[in-house]
């Protein structure tokens, strides 16, 4: 029986098992591989996750048990069956490891070209056999139809048996208003067993629901009740927030160090400010004129809590311009020509406070409600020459709020229009504009209202009115094309945000236009931590400041790489720039997929690592690039040689562990008081490529205070080893160079 094409195996897989939980989702089915044409069922009776929660991204283990089942027995052949299925995972997710069952063993897949792998998994398949083959356990995933999309499939498998698997992935973060977020995995089933868990430099994580409320977590690892990771409701947890929003201040780079035999360096992401930050931190001088409009002063006494209400706007904005850069002016016009001013003035200046009493002066007014007045009954001829007047009014209003500014260059100018009264007339006989300097941005108190996060979320402004004046197209012939963009260099090569097309080239800072600012790039050599901004209006340049970015070093910096490595739009400080990046790292792209093999067994102490959890990273011992795919190979040997032993950050190891060099070992110090004598404690030694060196349990462990390890008495020797400590409160990596 010939294996279906692609598109027709999609098509069938809509009559399997469908479980769908938010945007991951999963659709699987049996199917016989020789004799007649039979198709089963296969649903997902055991699903555990562990999911761990770092600065800038999640990564995930998730394992599955898959039964066979259907609605009736096939006749033959009944223990050469095969699971298929297609899932979809969370956007921009990264598949890094997966392991297979075989019984008591453990497959560990290996990385290859889709077209090798397809083709060594339906040679142990042989679907045109008379007879079943020996089963040989194989198991491919691989690219799906489209992003976040892929197809599985395992064999051999038993009718009303089961197989289980685990797979590894990572998941990105993304910007919303300066806060950064992850998307969380939902379950694929309804009944999942879900641990979360802190990762390195995290303090504590919020847990955002559906409605927008947030749950702090502070444990260390944290069970979540099954409805809340796989029940479409209310309490659905949506987004993890790695970082809480209070914490976050500037830009930020996430940097992840890692070192293949082809390639090394660092994958950095970066996450610039937020437009108004940009403005904030620099020495950007910005003044702010508020034309204030009464309209319709006849019969304004019955709009008193409408004014109420805008004098407490207007000062919660005043409140939250505090700045030494920023300047406020306020006009009061009525309709019929009388004005109040307050000139340009900073804050804290007597005049900035004379204008605050006045706004709580108004404030504190009391008023009486009343229905709205519909307005006089004028003819056309009388509605003509009120908007005459009405438009020389607003003219004049303008040119009297414009001479407030002062005029010193390398200001950015904010004339805000905000109007009181009746709405009688809203057409417009003819087209309604001012003459003024292009630079001076005009725009209405509800624009700037949503561009400062210290506001309260609960102001409201309403649209503004000024009789026979179509406002709006004044707005929109006035506003500021604001722009930054930043700039970063590794020493040798620069790059600039510009050059990211996966998001816009700047941020457009009019009203709700802001856009995230974020680049992802591969630099050989450690990037500069200084960030160059450059501010435009209107095209032109106005100022440029530097920036001293947080710095965020992850802990895992290969898993690290895998997921920046994967982007789409990566920035690549270096040349020659290779096809792709997934066997040189180690991870799921459309030309590579994962195959596990009866071959592909971890050995015992490897295998007794992994079998409660875990899955191990692709090593170059895992990975089999096709040849134009290479950017040519380095001796590990030469390598180990010209690297020196590197410095062991305590702070990534749990409290009451302290990791130390010597020669060409490592030496680990422990403090039993610190560990609280934590029988959960274990110890291992790990390759690059995952292999276990050496382990300790509790039991190998008690009482010393001190254990050793080197290549001479472990299983082989490596220049770089991971040793990894696991406690009742999680685990921990950290990376160790050797000679």
């Amino acid at each position: 029986m010939n294996r279906p094409l692609a598109s027709a195996f999609a098509v069938c897989l809509l009559y399997g098992s469908s479980l769908a939980i938010g945007l991951q989702h999963i659709t699987i089915r049996s199917q016989s591989t020789q004799g007649p044409q039979w198709f089963g069922t296969s649903s997902i009776v055991q699903e555990k996750f562990w999911i761990t929660v770092n600065p800038n991204y999640l990564d995930v283990e998730l394992e599955w048990v898959l039964d066979v089942g259907g609605y009736s027995k096939p006749d033959t052949f009944t223990n050469a069956l095969e699971i298929v299925g297609n899932l979809n995972i969370e956007a921009g997710s990264v598949v890094t490891g997966m392991l297979l069952w075989n019984g008591d063993q453990i497959l560990k897949a290996k990385l290859k070209p889709v077209g090798v792998a397809r083709e060594q998994y339906e040679q142990v398949v042989d679907r045109d056999a008379n007879a079943p083959p020996p089963p040989r356990d194989p198991v491919i995933f691989e690219y799906g139809w489209g992003p976040d999309n892929y197809y599985m499939s395992v064999f051999p498998a038993c009718w009303q048996g089961t197989r289980r698997m685990r797979i590894r992935y990572v998941i990105p973060s993304h910007q919303e208003s300066g806060v950064t977020k992850i998307g969380y995995p939902h379950a694929f089933s309804q009944n999942a067993q879900v641990t979360l868990y802190k990762g390195h430099g995290i303090g504590s994580f919020l847990l955002q629901d559906r409605s927008g409320a947030t749950e702090e977590i502070t444990a260390d690892s944290v069970v979540l009740p099954s409805a809340r990771a796989s029940s479409y409701n209310s309490g659905t947890v949506m987004h993890i927030l790695p970082t809480p929003p209070a914490q976050v201040q500037g830009s930020r780079l996430y940097v992840g160090t890692f070192s293949t035999p082809s390639l090394q360096g660092q994958m950095i992401h970066f996450v610039g400010m937020t437009p108004q930050q940009i403005l904030d931190s620099s020495s950007m001088r910005e003044e702010y004129v508020i034309l204030w409009r009464w309209n319709h002063a006849e019969v304004l006494s019955r709009y008193g809590l409408q004014i109420v209400q805008q004098s407490d706007v207007l000062q919660q904005f005043l409140t939250a311009l505090q700045a030494r850069n920023k300047k406020v002016a306020l006009v009061i016009d009525r309709q019929g020509g009388e004005q109040t001013a307050f000139r340009l003035s900073g804050m804290g200046s007597d005049e900035y406070k004379r204008m605050l009493r006045y706004l709580a002066d108004l404030s504190a007014m009391k008023y009486v409600s009343a229905p709205a007045d519909a307005g006089p009954a004028l003819t056309q001829t009388q509605i003509n020459q009120l908007v005459d007047a009405s438009l020389r009014e607003f003219n004049d209003a303008i040119q009297a709020a414009m001479a407030q500014f002062s005029d010193r260059s390398e200001v950015l100018r904010h004339l805000i229009v905000l109007t009181a009264g009746p709405r009688w007339f809203t057409q417009y006989p003819r087209l309604s504009d001012v003459t003024c300097d292009p630079s001076i941005e005009i725009t209405g108190l509800a624009a700037q209202v949503a561009r400062h996060s210290k506001l309260s979320g609960s102001t409201y402004v309403e649209t503004p009115y000024w009789p026979g004046v179509d406002l709006n197209g004044v707005f929109a012939r006035h506003t500021h094309s604001i722009a930054a963009s930043a700039v970063l260099t590794n020493g040798v090569v620069a790059c600039s945000t510009g050059a990211a097309s996966a998001a816009p080239s700047t941020w457009y800072y009019s009203g709700f236009q802001a856009a995230p600012n974020e680049l992802r790039i591969y630099s050989p050599t450690p990037l500069k931590p200084a960030v160059r901004w450059t501010v435009s209006v209107n095209g032109a340049p106005l100022l440029s400041f530097r920036e001293r970015p947080s710095v965020v070093t992850i802990d895992d910096g290969m898993q690290y790489s895998r997921l920046v490595g994967a982007f789409p739009n990566l920035i690549y400080l270096d040349t020659p720039r290779p096809t792709t990046l997934a066997p040189i790292l180690g991870f799921v792209d459309q030309k590579y997929a994962l195959l596990a093999l009866e071959g592909d067994v971890l050995d015992d102490s490897t295998s007794w690592y992994y079998r409660v959890r875990g899955v191990p990273g692709l090593g170059p011992d895992d990975i089999f690039p096709a040849p134009q795919d290479s950017i040519g190979s380095a001796d590990n040997s030469s390598q180990a040689a010209s690297v020196v032993n590197t410095p062991v950050d305590h702070a990534r190891l749990v409290p009451g562990v302290r990791v130390s060099h010597a020669g060409k070992g490592v030496v680990i110090f422990l403090d039993w008081a610190q560990l609280r004598n934590d029988k959960n404690l274990s110890i291992a030694v790990f390759s690059a490529a995952g292999r276990v060196l050496k382990q300790w349990d509790y039991r190998d462990l008690c009482g010393k205070s001190r254990i050793s390890w080197s290549p001479d008495n472990g299983a082989g020797g490596r220049s770089v080893v991971i040793v990894r400590v696991r406690t009742l409160r999680g685990y921990s990596n950290t990376v160790v160079t050797l000679r």
